[in-house]
């Protein structure tokens, strides 16, 4: 039996086509809207589907029913994936840092780390589903169905997937920033110390807990000291106690999130956000 010939093979062969992932990475990643990224991605499978239907067929391929339906779902489905990736990483572009060089010196080095995990992986699953499946009839076909199907798309997509890593990771995922200074350190405010208008408290959590500022957690990015002076707040559950709030920023490509934070007791935070409506 011709190991071409069967479903198993024609999905692999699909999703392995660099003629399929290559402008499926391409599409995914520069579409900027779901608006745009489902009519490329059906044109796309369109595409491929004529090219399918008119292409000359490799010799020897006997084609399944499954065949034209791979040929179509395949490319319609990476360039989404690629599009959902796209989506997540931009929300995590402040947790690397704000300078290009240095993001750009990651995201190089991902390139060979990329490819050298490319190869690994394709190789052990290629390896993998070869000898499961019974592919080839021979040694070196085994060996060629490996290369071509496994190694090769690892290879060139690994050094893609290094790289992204790199450019939006480049200290490792989840990075926190340094320590707050405790409230302690400023001393603390005399009870009746006047509470700094134009604030509001946006949530308490210790460094465990998951809280949104703006839309992002503080947790997960660098915090930038502001020349701000502190800010007084009183106690949410205990009106009568004052504390002193630093203020700080979150910096992403080209926005800001600002919020005051600092401890109410030994790591547990407390997290303030200006009034739409403050100024000064």
């Amino acid at each position: 039996m011709n190991p071409v010939s069967t479903p198993l093979w024609q999905i692999l062969f699909a999703a392995a086509n660099p003629g399929v992932f290559l402008p499926a990475l391409a599409i995914g990643w520069f579409c900027r809207s779901l608006r745009l990224a489902l009519p490329a991605a059906l044109a796309f499978a369109a595409l491929r589907f004529w090219l399918e239907v008119t292409g000359p067929q490799m010799q020897g391929f006997a084609p399944e029913p499954l065949a034209l339906p791979i040929a179509v779902l395949t490319p319609f489905l990476l360039t989404l994936a690629v599009f959902a990736l796209r989506r997540w990483t931009r929300g995590k572009q402040a947790a690397a840092p704000r300078s290009i060089g240095p993001r750009l010196v990651h995201a190089m080095l991902g390139v060979p780390l990329g490819f050298g995990a490319g190869f690994v992986f394709g190789l052990v699953i290629g390896t993998v589903v070869v000898a499961v499946g019974g592919f080839g009839s021979s040694r070196a076909g085994a060996a060629d169905i490996v290369g071509f199907a496994f190694i090769l798309p690892g290879m060139l997509l690994g050094p893609f997937i290094g790289a992204v890593l790199g450019w939006f990771y480049p200290f490792g995922l989840g990075r926190k920033p340094a320590p707050m200074p405790p409230a302690a350190a400023h001393g603390a405010p005399p009870a009746d110390a006047a509470i700094t208008p134009g604030w509001h408290l946006a949530g308490i959590a210790t460094p465990s807990d998951r809280i949104l500022i703006g839309g992002l957690d503080p947790w997960q990015y660098p915090w930038r000291t502001l020349n701000l002076p502190p800010i007084i707040v009183a106690h949410p559950q205990y009106p009568v106690q004052r504390h002193r709030m630093t203020a700080y920023a979150m910096d992403l490509d080209r926005s800001s999130v600002l919020f005051a934070a600092g401890e109410f007791s030994k790591g547990v935070f407390g997290f303030y956000q200006r009034d739409p409506d403050a100024t000064g």
